[in-house]
């Protein structure tokens, strides 16, 4: 009796709310090819908006000549929906009144993009190819409906943008508000659409992978050249430092990469737009804090996103993969090619915009042990020099919103004052060496200490070990020296006590694997780390001090 809703109120009430549906091709025996509404005292009152109602059947009926509706002692109010049937023909000696329901269209073909395949090509109801979708030629149904209790997103998860259109499916194409692709595999852009200032690129389902404005950048971009990565599980973990992840403590990075291989590189910088679900976020929050050194996360300003910038040949390149080289951005109010932005994409889904020199890929994360170290010191040495001065030396493998450094100086240990600021390079992946002299030491001091405060953009500080310069003596920072760091080839540990007959050494990757172990006698041993590959190692000594190098 009702081929789509059997609605009685016979006893009780029914009075249910149908918003933004589309009833097609339901059948019933008798009565209502869509909707049977059967009252008592007018206990059924159904309220119907912005829906479609096209090629419902009763009894058999091919021609549609007949009822969607059969209201019996029933009131349904139906508007700003579409009719099968002339506006004639629904009247109470018909039993299928409308009961003055206001700006409903009749007799009109809804122009479904394949009225033939209703749940589309991949056999899947309620993905971006359904043949139900409202077109481009559905003139009457396109902003036809009312915004008052419409659904912000219609039942893909698109946006309602505009006026309501009428049924389950906002008409969309491509666009900054369409639904995300969230299937896990590889997809590629088939079509692009420009919004506002962006050019949306999405797949053959409608479904949007990444944003880019381009404008006046020179850069030329076919929707093929885009790709998304979605992987499965969402997240990798690691718990060392690896490719241009340089925090010991690791991190996580989303399976969520995206690839861009233009026609023509930018001249100037492009702004992405990096999109990601909540539940991506979810999960991103969930494996921080299972990391070995973890990380709280309650913000998704919290996270990092990155640019690769070399070191690997694959469309997705893995950050943490040796050799690979890339940009970290930090949260910011301002996006740069160092810093992102924090944004919403529809209800709940997020947004991170940033600017990018040249194009090859990206994606999100975020670091181990709290939060990331700005700058990863890999080298800090101090000398005795002439005319009672101090040489200090360091180095930086990267740099991530370095300000400056504040060279601080004591003469008992305790108690460091400034001497002297040195500025430090922004953001960087390449080693930087940094020189400064200290001539304002006091001449009757013949020990002096010194570490370096880093200073970030934002204020964040970090120290480095201390150094001592004595100038009766020699430096003692260390019972241990290593060089050259970087080194392409060989690197010399030398042990400066004459008291240890036979050191112990090992040589670590940064998964953790050892590759070398030795004991030796002396005071010196030459490690030959010619054949490993690019990247960061750790070197660990009996004595109980150890050292990144990085070999080049």
């Amino acid at each position: 009796m009702g081929g789509a809703i059997y609605n009685t109120g016979y006893g009780g009430t029914s009075n249910p709310v149908i918003t933004n549906a589309t009833f097609h091709a339901n059948a019933a025996g008798s009565h209502a090819g869509a909707m049977y509404s059967f009252g008592n005292s007018g206990t059924c009152q159904p309220k119907v908006t912005n829906s479609i109602f096209y090629k419902n059947t009763k009894g058999g009926d091919v021609d549609h000549k007949f009822s969607e509706f059969y209201n019996y002692a029933a009131y349904p109010y139906i508007k700003n929906s579409s009719m099968q049937r002339a506006s004639s023909t629904y009247t109470a000696s018909t039993f299928n009144s409308l009961n003055s329901g206001t700006n409903n269209i009749f007799q009109t073909n809804p122009n479904f993009e394949a009225i033939a395949d209703g749940n589309g090509a991949d056999d899947v109801w309620r993905t971006g190819d359904d043949g139900l979708r409202l077109s481009s030629s559905s003139t009457n149904l396109l902003n036809g409906g009312t915004n008052t209790g419409a659904p912000t997103a219609d039942i893909l998860g698109n946006q309602r943008m505009g006026t309501t259109d009428m049924g389950a499916y906002e008409y969309v194409n491509c666009g900054l508000n369409v639904k995300l692709a969230t299937s896990v595999t590889t997809h590629t852009a088939t079509q692009s659409v420009v919004d506002g200032n962006f050019v949306c690129y999405c797949n053959s389902d409608n479904e949007l992978l990444l944003a880019l404005d381009t404008n006046g950048t020179g850069a030329v971009i076919t929707p093929s050249q885009v790709k998304l990565y979605i992987g499965n599980p969402s997240t990798l973990s690691y718990n060392s430092a690896g490719g241009m992840i340089t925090n010991t403590a690791g991190g996580v990075i989303l399976e969520r990469r995206w690839d861009v291989d233009p026609t023509t590189q930018p001249t100037s910088p492009v702004t992405v737009r990096y999109f990601y679900t909540n539940d991506n976020y979810g999960d991103i929050v969930t494996a921080m804090a299972g990391l070995t050194a973890p990380t709280t996360i309650s913000s998704p300003s919290q996270l990092q996103f990155y640019k690769v910038t070399g070191g690997s040949s694959a469309t997705f390149p893995n950050p943490h993969d040796t050799g690979v080289t890339g940009i970290v951005l930090t949260n910011s109010t301002t996006a740069s090619t160092t810093t992102w932005v924090n944004g919403v994409h529809g209800v709940q889904d997020h947004t991170a915009e940033y600017l990018v020199s040249t194009f090859s890929g990206g994606g999100g994360g975020g670091g181990g042990g709290s939060e990331p170290l700005p700058v990863e010191l890999i080298q800090f040495e101090a000398s005795p020099a002439a005319s009672h001065t101090a040489d200090l030396t360091w180095k930086t493998a990267s740099e991530l919103n370095n300000s400056h450094f504040v060279v601080e100086r004591s003469y008992d240990g305790r108690d460091f004052q400034a001497a002297a600021i040195v500025q430090g390079n922004g953001t960087t992946q390449n080693v930087i060496t940094y020189n400064h002299n200290d001539n304002t030491i006091d001449l009757a001091q013949n020990t002096v200490f010194y570490r370096l405060r880093q200073v970030d953009f934002d204020g964040t500080t970090a120290y480095s070990p201390v150094r001592r310069v004595d100038f009766e003596g020699s430096i003692i920072p260390n019972s241990v020296t290593l060089y050259p760091n970087p080194t392409k080839g060989t690197v010399t540990v030398s042990f400066t006590d004459d008291e240890a007959e036979s050191h112990a050494i090992k040589v670590i990757d940064n998964l953790g694997r050892e590759l070398y172990k030795q004991t030796f006698d002396g005071q010196a041993i030459e490690l030959d780390l010619s054949s490993q590959a690019t990247g960061i190692y750790f070197i660990i000594l009996d004595s109980g001090e150890s050292f990144k190098v990085i070999k080049q």
